[in-house]
């Protein structure tokens, strides 16, 4: 027995304008544009990190981890110094903001590196 499925209706265009005009101004999408410029600076801190903890590391030539203790200084100036120039002066938009100081210097500077380096 073959049984039909009801005719399907087309979606109204009006109807889906509204829903993409509704989320636009909802804020979802800024959202989502910040948190993508999170993870890309993320991405390039972590990258950075790796280098420079390399370079210093592999100059040093000691077991101390000073290349963990020149990326958590020079992050931590980094970020203490452009959390300040922003404050004084905003001249960088919420998205920028928050791929340079949350994603690039906090991705640079992540304590659970130094945390693995500390145990191992």
């Amino acid at each position: 027995m073959l049984i039909k499925s009801p005719p399907r209706q087309a979606v109204s265009v009006d109807w889906t304008r509204a829903t993409i005009q509704a989320v636009v101004n909802s804020g979802v999408v800024r959202q989502m544009a910040q948190i993508f410029f999170v993870g890309m600076g993320g991405f390039l801190g972590s990258v950075a990190r790796y280098l420079m903890v390399s370079l210093v590391q592999g100059a040093s030539g000691s077991s101390f981890p000073f290349g963990t203790l020149a990326v958590n200084v020079t992050g931590c100036v980094a970020i203490g110094g452009l959390s300040e120039l922003l404050e004084a002066q905003p001249f960088m938009s919420g998205e920028a903001r928050a791929f340079l100081v949350i994603g690039l210097l906090g991705g640079f500077t992540t304590f659970s590196a130094f945390g693995n380096e500390t145990v191992n």
